[in-house]
């Protein structure tokens, strides 16, 4: 509530209790109490979502920040050059040490010519088998898994296929981006819209029961988990890594006071 609402109101909350007062010294013996409502005004409230200043998940100079899937930073298959983070030999998965719930994820990535890779959220252990969520990084033309729909760059792997294709030509870097909110999750590729489902969602549901992940009913249900980005065998380069978390807040609406009710006084 703003100040000048708070001192209108205190003002006539002090006016009618002297009121009251004073009619409380003149009450007649044995008169009854009488109860007084004053109307009580409020701001209303609603729940918005504000994404955080975003933080810089590669730094583009180290690895800090970043394990193994098992946990260990002896990483083999990942270095930082020239400011991108790239896959120069096999190794394995990374995964970042700190984990997401609702975020905006921006990064930008490159692949080598019939190449594989992809970046992952919602990522933790489901009964023993490490699994999450997967933006599709992939030569299409190329590589045999771009044959499939729900394999195509800038699919949710397996399960949605991308709405549209948007990808520059191998050797170029594309600009993705991921966000997670609630039970929403969309994909975008070079600014353009790919994947906007909801889970749980019967869209969702198809194609979650068709995939690999249907025998994991939590798949893409997990409130937060890690990021990783894949090792699939091939060179794939990253870069501008940022992640801006979203919190959501309560926020007073601007307009006229709403009547929240009647409050008592007595005499």
């Amino acid at each position: 509530m703003r100040t000048v609402d708070f001192c209108l109101l205190t003002v006539t909350l002090i006016l009618c209790t002297d009121s009251i007062a004073q009619a409380q010294q003149t009450r007649p013996q044995g008169m009854p109490r009488v109860v007084h409502r004053v109307p009580i005004f409020v701001r209303p409230t609603v729940m918005q979502t504000f994404a955080m200043p975003g933080v810089a998940i590669f730094n583009g100079e180290t690895l800090d920040g970043w394990t193994t899937v098992s946990g260990s930073t002896d990483i083999k298959a990942w270095e930082a050059v020239d400011g991108t983070l790239h896959r120069k030999s096999g190794g394995g998965d990374i995964v970042t040490e700190q984990e997401y719930e609702n975020f905006i994820l921006d990064f930008e990535w490159k692949i080598s010519p019939g190449g594989n890779s992809g970046v992952k959220y919602k990522f933790a252990n489901f009964d023993g088998s490490w699994l999450g969520c997967e933006y599709q990084v992939i030569d299409d033309e190329t590589h045999s898994d771009g044959m499939l729909k729900t394999h195509r760059t800038a699919s949710l792997y397996d399960v949605i296929a991308p709405r549209v294709e948007a990808a520059k030509p191998i050797g170029e870097y594309n600009k993705s981006r991921v966000v997670v909110n609630g039970k929403r999750i969309q994909h975008y590729l070079n600014g353009k819209l790919t994947v906007d489902v909801i889970v749980g969602s019967p869209e969702w549901e198809k194609g979650f029961q068709a995939s690999k992940f249907r025998d994991h009913e939590e798949f893409g249900k997990i409130a937060q988990g890690k990021i990783l980005v894949q090792d699939h065998g091939d060179e794939v380069w990253y870069k501008n890594m940022v992640v801006r978390e979203l919190k959501t807040m309560p926020v007073r609406k601007a307009g006229p006071l709403q009547r929240l009710g009647l409050g008592g006084l007595f005499r």
